[in-house]
């Protein structure tokens, strides 16, 4: 297995081969910005819009080549969260509550503070981190290999990239097990006050919900200033709600 250099962190496209085949992954549709979604659960909103990525085969002559459903089935593809220089991973977070109070006792020698553990570490990254296969057609009506990512959202607010992994499952080398590794644009996560707003639906998602991918639907922007009742009726738009 072979694959290209990473030269750069908005590496978008990765190229190697399994057995006698190369093969093209590439993000197709990148995400632009999420509100956080904080530490509970209930107010979980995902990625706008779903991150999306495309697999392609070819024959020696670089030709493309069509490959089953079957063949393609122990293919998966993991999201991991990074910060938008692509250096540090981001996928867990401190956990506010389980930041243990100090406790001080007064003694002859002076006052003693006492640790009461280390703060637990959750997930920073939620939702649905890993996709297998799925056969559709694009906005164009030509049909392709996806992985689609309709159900991640984030807590913390910040800047980042996303980096997916595309790993065959079925290998039984660990080591050759990772085929590719390719990171998205960088997108702002946003607290509920500054989140500017939903974008309008893509043409890729309205493509791929046309087929049953549970994707909703938006013909406009939903702006920052919606009012009470705007926010009552979108409330459930998202997957994971």
């Amino acid at each position: 297995m072979s694959t290209s250099a990473h030269d750069e962190y908005n590496n978008h496209t990765a190229t190697g081969s399994i057995n006698s085949l190369f093969f093209q992954i590439f993000v197709v549709q990148h995400p632009l910005r999420a509100r956080m979604c904080g530490f509970g659960e209930k107010d979980r909103r995902t990625i706008d819009p779903p991150p999306a990525v495309q697999l392609k085969f070819f024959n020696q002559n670089w030709e493309p080549v069509e490959l089953t459903e079957a063949e393609v089935s122990s293919m998966i593809v993991s999201a991991s969260l990074w910060s938008q220089d692509g250096l540090q991973p981001c996928s867990l977070v401190v956990d506010p509550s389980s930041i243990p109070a100090s406790s001080a006792t007064c003694t002859d020698k002076g006052i003693r503070v006492l640790s009461l553990g280390e703060p637990k570490k959750i997930n920073n990254l939620i939702g649905t981190t890993v996709s297998s296969s799925f056969f559709l057609l694009d906005h164009n009506n030509e049909s392709g290999v996806f992985f689609i990512f309709n159900d991640l959202s984030i807590r913390t607010e910040g800047r980042f990239r996303l980096r997916f992994t595309f790993v065959n499952i079925e290998s039984i080398d660990v080591n050759s097990k990772v085929l590719a590794e390719i990171t998205s644009n960088v997108f702002g996560v946003y607290s509920a006050k500054k989140f500017p707003g939903m974008t309008p639906s893509t043409p890729l998602s309205k493509a791929f919900s046309e087929q049953g991918i549970r994707i909703p639907i938006r013909t406009r922007s939903y702006v920052k200033n919606k009012t009470k009742t705007d926010l009552d009726e979108n409330a459930n738009d998202e997957p994971g709600l």
